[in-house]
């Protein structure tokens, strides 16, 4: 975006009954915390800048075609984006069709089927010219400190809501989550106490699927099972791997690790080089998942894709009947499996002495 010029900015949403519905309040409140009220004209429904005659313009877009009449828009910010209807974006994009013009989405995601997430979020090929930014509370530097204080209670008292409101998730069914109700993050240090058994997998990369490596340990007494590690990478090649177990082990070469048995010729590679890889025994998933929920799962907050897998982790659905099925979607469980792999020797342990659930 040019930082200086005369400029056009339509301001829009979904639906605006009226100027308080519009995000003009909130550009005022902007203007007057940076202290620059007397650079701008304010009237009932523009901002104008007196020095550029960049003029903010606030409309509804449900009705485009009252868009189509304005002329010469440069850039148009779309507030809460995920409630514009597939009429509108169909609307709007030709529209704004001035060389060199942007159009900004900004929303809180709602459901996958929602026109702005399924046609920039969703697809696995962007339109030309996209790109597409994930932007969170805490990448905010001016958010008032009471906003970070509700964060934190949300965080810990009402998880599925931080994961919406504060992190930007999808609404989803909650029942169709495998670990639904069953994880939490922390931003403390969840490393290991000394002496502690760790217990490392790896799920290797398939085409676009990535390698995943990770690391937990076990508190028996507290029911919990805490990640305190992880690294991921696509298009992995084989000489490639050792270097992303070091990512993930540091120094502790020989620590054990238990990896997908489906390519036993990385695992014999990495071994011959002083790393100590075993096949895992491919358990049936549903028992490595009842195993893992026997546990609460502790995240640490770094771990991003970790967490992004958790949320989405899904069980099907029979689109027939829209009842939830008790098959597990391939899709989002690269961690996942690569966890299920680390603790497969304590679930062996835990069924063979009874010790179950």
């Amino acid at each position: 975006m040019a930082h200086w010029g005369k400029f056009t900015i339509l301001c829009g949403r979904e639906i605006q009954n009226s100027i308080k519905d519009s995000s003009k309040r909130l550009l005022e409140n902007i203007i007057d915390m940076l202290g620059l009220r007397s650079e701008f004209h304010i009237t009932q429904d523009q901002i104008i800048n007196v020095s550029t005659g960049t003029t903010f313009i606030f409309r509804g877009l449900k009705d485009i075609e009252q868009i189509k009449s304005i002329e010469g828009i440069d850039y148009c910010w779309v507030e809460e984006a995920q409630t514009l209807s597939q009429h509108s974006l169909d609307g709007l994009i030709p529209t704004i069709r001035k060389p060199n013009s942007e159009i900004i989405f900004t929303f809180n995601p709602r459901f996958e089927d929602d026109p702005v997430y399924a046609k920039w979020v969703k697809a696995d090929v962007l339109p030309p010219r996209s790109i597409v930014k994930l932007i969170n509370f805490y990448d905010n530097p001016f958010l008032p400190e009471v906003l970070h204080d509700e964060a934190e209670f949300d965080k810990e008292n009402d998880f599925d809501k931080y994961n919406h409101v504060w992190l930007g998730n999808l609404v989803t069914h909650s029942d169709r989550q495998v670990f639904y109700k069953r994880w939490r993050t922390t931003s403390e240090s969840i490393n290991p106490p000394k002496g502690e058994v760790v217990y490392n997998g790896m799920d290797f990369g398939f085409s676009q699927d990535p390698l995943a490596l990770i690391s937990c340990w076990i508190d028996d007494d507290k029911k919990e099972l805490y990640i305190f590690r992880a690294v991921s990478g696509k298009h992995i090649e084989i000489d490639e791997h050792p270097k992303m177990i070091d990512k993930l082990l540091g120094n502790d070469k020989k620590a054990k690790i238990v990896a997908d048995n489906a390519r036993p010729e990385i695992i014999s590679y990495c071994n011959k080089r002083g790393y100590n890889i075993n096949g895992c025994k491919k358990l049936e998933i549903k028992t490595g998942i009842a195993f893992l929920r026997n546990y609460t799962i502790v995240v640490h907050d770094s771990l991003k894709d970790v967490i992004q897998e958790l949320i989405l982790y899904s069980y099907k659905v029979d689109k027939r009947t829209d009842e939830i099925t008790d098959i597990i979607e391939d899709k989002n469980n690269h961690f996942c499996d690569a966890l299920r792999y680390a603790v497969e020797e304590i679930t062996v342990k835990k069924i063979s002495t009874s010790k179950w659930l």
